[in-house]
């Protein structure tokens, strides 16, 4: 995946173009002096730019994400007569917590500055347990009224992306109380990766037991690889406040195919410049699909969900 479990708002500010050459000394502002704001166009200043060559952001945290959608499972006649297994009636759409992380690393020396690499993933698993409300069929699996069912399923993404600072604008002033604001736009571009199973077990009633030869389990599962291509835009307010949207789309054809686009807008706090926190959300949708006939597997659905975790910059 070109974009873990598992991307840091604030990054975006701090790796920047290194810092324009200083002005001539000038007596400091007393309290009378009035504050000044100028426009640095593309330059970044100083108060934002990284002292050493380069610069990484690891954003270590945990997600409480659920899944949704339907899945359709390998067994006879795949795709024509069977049921799908549809998550909210097999009670999987409850979150689960799960790890998610992101790594980014950015040169900061001359043009250097606009690229970035950096690493990005989740995980995320569940199983249910519920009672048939119907008579279905699910792949090769049977089910009548009142057979207990178990039904379960792992989703795991990791993007990796490059990414281009193509636009960046700030807003910096002279004075003890001027306003520091840092716009940036970033031009992403990668592989995605996911790893996905569904499985659903009939394990009929306590006191019935299945006729020889009954098939009691069903099952989907793939790994799909993707490019995919982005857009990032961030700002950073006052050295410590951080908004970051990113927004991702992949694709891959043929019979085994997938497609994804993802949403994730975050927002970091940084006391310090290289520690903080942040919170965000993340809305990840996928149709991801593998074989033919009586081995055709698909899923159709998305995975969504809060993260929360560190920001650690050195």
């Amino acid at each position: 995946m070109f974009s873990i479990g598992m991307l840091g708002l604030a990054a975006s500010a701090a790796w920047a173009d290194p810092a324009t050459p200083a002005a001539s000394p000038t007596a400091a502002p007393d309290a009378t002096t009035p504050i000044k704001t100028e426009d640095v166009g593309s330059e970044v200043p100083k108060w934002i730019d990284a002292s050493p060559n380069w610069a990484v952001v690891i954003t270590p945290g945990i997600a409480w994400m659920g899944a949704s959608g339907k899945a359709e499972l390998k067994g006879s006649g795949a795709g024509t007569n069977t049921d799908s297994l549809v998550f909210k009636d097999a009670g999987l759409e409850d979150a689960e917590i799960s790890p998610y992380a992101r790594l980014t690393w950015r040169p900061t020396g001359a043009d250097g500055g606009r690229w970035s690499v950096g690493i990005s993933g989740f995980g995320v698993s569940s199983s249910s347990d519920s009672v048939a409300v119907e008579a279905q069929r699910i792949g090769d699996v049977t089910t009548s009224i009142g057979d207990n069912q178990h039904a379960k399923y792992s989703f795991w993404n990791v993007d990796i992306e490059g990414g281009y600072r193509f636009f960046q604008r700030s807003r910096a002033g002279s004075g003890r109380q001027a306003t520091r604001v840092a716009f940036t736009t970033d031009a992403l571009f990668g592989i995605r990766m996911m790893d996905t199973e569904v499985k659903f077990e009939n394990r009929f009633t306590p006191t019935t037991l299945p006729p020889p030869g009954t098939i009691r389990e069903a099952k989907g599962d793939g790994f799909f690889i993707q490019p995919m291509v982005g857009l990032r835009i961030g700002a950073e307010f006052v050295e410590q406040f951080g908004v970051e949207l990113k927004t991702t789309v992949g694709a891959f054809p043929g019979d085994h195919r997938s497609f994804s686009w993802d949403i994730e807008p975050m927002f970091t706090w940084r006391p310090n410049p290289n520690l903080g926190v942040f919170i965000g959300y993340r809305m990840f949708a996928f149709d991801v699909r593998d074989g033919k006939g009586v081995e055709r597997y698909q899923w159709k659905g998305a995975m969504a969900g809060l993260n929360i975790g560190a920001y650690v910059r050195f």
